[in-house]
């Protein structure tokens, strides 16, 4: 019954013919049977409209007792009204017919309804359990591990790829939230991807570390988001993990590959321009004659390359280190020197303290001084007290920049060390710095050699004092000087009193050796920075540097009472001697060695022919006032 129900439901045109059948059916009793037979008939309507409903619903159980009615009425026209009570009476059951029709229809568009709803939703429910049945089993059987959690990060369910590859099960994590797995260093940016995915429905991503069972950490590439219901309303969530850990130490290990191929390139450019600019040093000083000319070459392209350098060359009296250049600005030095009342060039440091290290290639380098303040104390001998940091800013030897030493070396044997200091330098550098100080240490011993000779050029043969050569190179740039800066000069003119008899008596080579005695005795009277000078025979000239002419007078005197009070003795004789002195002072008037030397050669003339033994001043020799001389001024002074 129920399954030709369910047809007739499914199928309303069969339903439609057999209510029609029915009908008719109905009709033809009605005619045949006795009227009185109404009642029954009636009832036999009352199933039709109650089939009708139930078929079709309540609007076909209304049109079915309605097509009742409407036949009791047809039927009762044709039958002339007989029995017309009967007939009102079935009117009224046919009337209440409509009423069971509409409300078995009611009840049975009810029920479908009813059913309908029940068949979708054991339908949905059905299909739900079939997607999660097909759901777990592919993350049963996914490669990635998967978790999910409640909304507070409590695990509640891990595959079996999680627990293969972490060591946990759900059991292990109980009381744990999925952050306290999590790497300290990470924990931060893992907290503000949690927060990113419970502020929406994000699906977002990290590469974190995690902390697996038996302590040791792994990289893993997290993918997480909200799981929802059907009301929108996030219920879990669920973080799909993957393991790439060898992808992240690879990465690690390009870009450390990277950084150092990066770093070797950047050191190999920088090196190629040290290199470079080192060679355009030793370019310059291969050239360079002196020096003092040699260093300030090496000073000026090092600043160039923001490096600083102090060059110490070996005393060979004291074996100690001696400064003879700094690259530092000349007002800094004066500074310094006025501060610690100490000239640079009296700064002394042993040689200990720069040890010097051979190289497997046989290169023989220096190396980093780790400790520079300790130097520079010892340098100064601590007369910066608390001023330390200061000095140190001041003469650029900062926190970040590196000091090196390298020795500077000719033929095996230390003639000096060159010191660098620059934040640009680099341990690596130490190389290509000590081929440099190799090529500056022979250009230092060729400009010594040079200078030696240069020295023997303008040097005395017999008495070891300047020669002619070397006055007139010396003087003239100390008369340049004094007139540059309005600084005092004087010149001394000597002449031995009746030198020519000692020669014609004791022969030629004990006038040498008087020579020599007298020349040694007036530079003991004599400071360093004075000129003496055999002029020619037996006559000297003396330049007194920073000296006015009452100054220059005294030390004439002092040179004449040398050399008259002490008898030389020759052949076991004692033997007296005198000199004759001229004296003469630059003036705006006398502005060159040449004008001076000739004054002071007029004023010994003066001397010789007042009787010899004796200082003039070209200032007091008496002269025609229509002199023209241009050094006639009788003050002898710039005034």
């Amino acid at each position: 019954m129920l399954k030709t129900y369910n047809y007739l439901r499914k199928h309303p045109a069969i339903h439609r013919i057999l209510l029609g059948v029915l009908y008719f059916t109905y009709a033809v009793l009605y005619l045949v049977l006795s009227p009185n037979l109404g009642r029954t008939l009636f009832g036999i309507g009352f199933l039709l409209a109650m089939t009708a409903g139930l078929v079709a619903g309540k609007r076909g159980g209304v049109v079915g007792s309605l097509a009742v009615l409407a036949v009791n009425l047809v039927l009762l026209i044709w039958t002339n009204g007989a029995d017309y009570a009967l007939h009102i009476n079935e009117i009224v059951y046919a009337m209440a017919v409509v009423v069971a029709g509409f409300m078995t229809g009611f009840s049975s568009d009810q029920k479908m309804a009813l059913d309908i709803e029940l068949r979708r939703r054991w339908t949905v429910e059905n299909s739900l359990r079939q997607s999660e049945e097909r759901l777990r089993r592919i993350t049963e059987q996914m490669s990635d591990m998967v978790c999910y959690s409640d909304m507070n990060g409590r695990p509640t369910y891990l595959n079996p790829a999680f627990t293969a590859g972490m060591g946990y099960t759900l059991e292990d994590m109980a009381g744990h939230t999925v952050l306290d797995f999590v790497h300290p260093d990470d924990l931060d940016d893992v907290l503000q991807k949690y927060q990113n995915i419970l502020q929406g429905d994000l699906r977002d991503r990290g590469v974190f570390r995690y902390s697996r069972r038996d302590g040791s950490y792994i990289w893993l590439e997290v993918f997480g988001s909200l799981v929802r219901d059907r009301d929108e309303i996030a219920r879990e969530m669920i973080f799909t993990c993957r393991d790439v850990t060898e992808r992240v130490e690879e990465a690690a290990r390009i870009q450390q590959s990277a950084a150092q191929n990066q770093a070797r390139a950047d050191e190999l450019t920088r090196t190629n321009a040290l290199i470079t600019a080192l060679s355009n040093v030793a370019a310059q000083i291969q050239v360079a004659a002196t020096t003092d000319a040699i260093l300030a070459a090496v000073g000026n392209e090092l600043r160039r390359m923001d490096i600083q350098c102090l060059v110490m060359l070996v005393n060979p009296e004291t074996g100690n280190l001696h400064p003879a250049y700094i690259s530092l600005d000349a007002e800094l030095v004066t500074r310094m020197e006025e501060a610690l009342s100490i000239r640079m060039a009296e700064f002394s440091l042993s040689t200990a303290l720069f040890p010097i290290q051979d190289t497997p290639a046989g290169v023989v380098t220096g190396g980093i001084l780790e400790n520079p303040r300790q130097i520079i104390t010892q340098l100064l001998g601590g007369v910066l007290g608390g001023g330390m940091d200061a000095f140190c800013n001041e003469v650029k030897i900062t926190p970040a920049a590196r000091v090196m030493y390298l020795p500077l070396l000719t033929k095996g044997q230390l003639i000096g060390v060159l010191s660098m200091w620059s934040e640009t330098l680099q341990k690596e550098d130490i190389p290509s710095l000590a081929l440099f100080a190799n090529q500056l240490g022979a250009a230092l011993q060729n400009a010594q050699l040079y200078a030696d000779l240069q020295r023997l050029s303008i040097l005395d043969e017999l008495t070891g004092v300047y020669n002619r050569r070397g006055l007139y190179e010396l003087g003239n740039r100390e008369v340049d000087h004094a007139l540059r800066y309005n600084r005092p000069l004087a010149v001394l003119m000597l002449d031995l009193d009746f030198f020519k008899e000692i020669n014609d008596r004791f022969m030629h080579i004990v006038g040498d050796r008087l020579l020599r005695v007298v020349a040694y005795r007036m530079q003991s009277c004599l400071r360093d920075m004075d000129i003496i000078c055999r002029y020619g025979g037996d006559e000297f000239v003396i330049l007194l540097v920073e000296n006015d002419l009452d100054t220059a007078q005294q030390v004439a005197e002092r040179l004449r009472l040398v050399i008259a009070s002490t008898p030389f003795e020759v052949e076991g004789h004692p033997l007296s001697l005198s000199a004759s002195i001229g004296v003469a002072a630059l003036t705006r008037q006398v502005r060159t060695l040449d004008a001076l030397v000739e004054c002071a050669d007029e004023a010994l003339y003066q001397s010789k022919n007042s009787g010899r033994n004796r200082v003039t001043l070209y200032s007091m020799i008496e002269r025609p006032s229509h002199s023209t001389n241009p050094s006639s001024n009788p003050g002898g002074s710039w005034e």
